[in-house]
């Protein structure tokens, strides 16, 4: 999911609804995320809502409207010449399908330089199949776009200029080559599935009686998204010499923690559990580094309530989101110290 703005970042869920249909979006031009997990893209201009019951990871709010895209995805140029040039340059001569496929590419592209051996053939598949990803309009007008974890179906809102559409486009194909998992476990009275997309997992549980589906955890969603685009940037500064200037500030405080994260541990660590599935070396290395073994859980807490919506909270309650910031912060303060005496023990030899 994206999201813009300085108002800190806010992960928009697309006011989805958790109907037990799998599939990601409807023929008629509309989002529709009846109980499909998804990546929802969001900006930082506004709050977005607190839970996601369906599981979309989305995009969503745009600072710099500018023109329509206009350009339906009729043309269905394969890829688009533009390494070493900016995206700016080439987007309004060319059409959505063709930017999409552009930035499946690249995504592909920069997920193997930082995969497993493992999951090369499946990029590789995910590369060869036809483009999947389409305009349409959002139920929610924050939300610019997203990703079902279920279908694999990349949607972006109609309205965006294509610049922006390809931003969109980019952060959502992030989220499909990132590490994607699912399991289900049968219970006398229920069925629970989880489903897993880089380090974010969600839970959720369907009564065999009354067929009601709910959330039993959401797990890691916003350092997922600050993983995620970052790794946005990273690629569209590889296929196109820079930033995309599209008019989007994405997830700005999410990233910040995650660049944080990314130089406590190191970028291998980081890497490892967002594209390969080894969360539990991620887990272990924060926990070790805070020498507290619930350190990781509480900061993947703290960030959620940190990013969470702001609309609607009382004074109390927007007091208590600063608190955990505070608290957020004195817990990776805490992590830095412990590895700089880590790393000045190594260089007197071992001793403190």
């Amino acid at each position: 999911m994206l999201d813009s703005g300085d108002s800190g970042d806010t992960v928009d869920t697309g006011n989805t609804t958790d109907t037990g249909d799998t599939g990601g979006t409807t023929d008629s031009g509309t989002v529709s995320d009846a109980g499909s997990t998804s990546d929802t893209t969001t900006t930082d201009t506004t709050d977005s809502p607190a839970s996601d019951p369906g599981g979309l990871e989305s995009t969503a709010a745009v600072t710099d409207t500018g023109s329509s895209s206009g350009k339906s995805g009729t043309e269905t140029t394969a890829s688009l010449d533009t390494k070493g040039a900016a995206l700016n340059a080439v987007a309004t001569e060319k059409s959505f399908d063709a930017l999409a496929t552009q930035a499946k590419n690249n995504a592909v592209e920069h997920a193997k330089s930082n995969s497993s051996p493992e999951r090369q053939a499946e990029l590789t598949a995910i590369k060869d199949a036809p483009n999947n990803a389409r305009l349409a309009d959002t139920p929610n007008p924050n939300a610019l776009g997203g990703h079902s974890m279920d279908t694999g179906a990349i949607v972006c809102k109609n309205g965006l200029t294509n610049v922006q559409a390809a931003h969109v486009a980019q952060h959502e194909f992030t989220h499909k080559t990132s590490f994607q998992d699912s399991k289900v476990t049968e219970t006398e009275t229920s069925t629970i599935s989880e489903k897993i997309s880089g380090i974010h997992s969600l839970v959720r549980e369907t009564s065999k009686t009354t067929g009601e589906t709910t959330v039993k955890s959401d797990s890691n969603r916003s350092l997922n998204e600050g993983f995620t685009e970052r790794e946005t940037l990273a690629t569209e500064v590889e296929a196109y010499g820079k930033v995309t200037d599209c008019g989007l500030k994405c997830y700005t405080q999410n990233m910040d923690y995650a660049a944080q994260l990314e130089a406590l541990v190191g970028r291998d660590t980081v890497t490892a559990a967002y594209y390969s599935g080894d969360l539990e070396g991620l887990t272990n290395a924060v926990n070790q580094l805070a020498k507290d073994e619930t350190a990781w859980a509480s900061l993947n807490e703290k960030l959620d309530t940190l990013c969470s919506s702001k609309e609607g909270k009382t004074a109390e309650e927007l007091a208590e989101i600063e608190n955990t910031k505070a608290e957020l912060d004195a817990l990776m303060a805490r992590m830095a110290e412990n590895k700089a005496q880590i790393e000045a023990a190594k260089q007197n030899g071992g001793k403190t």
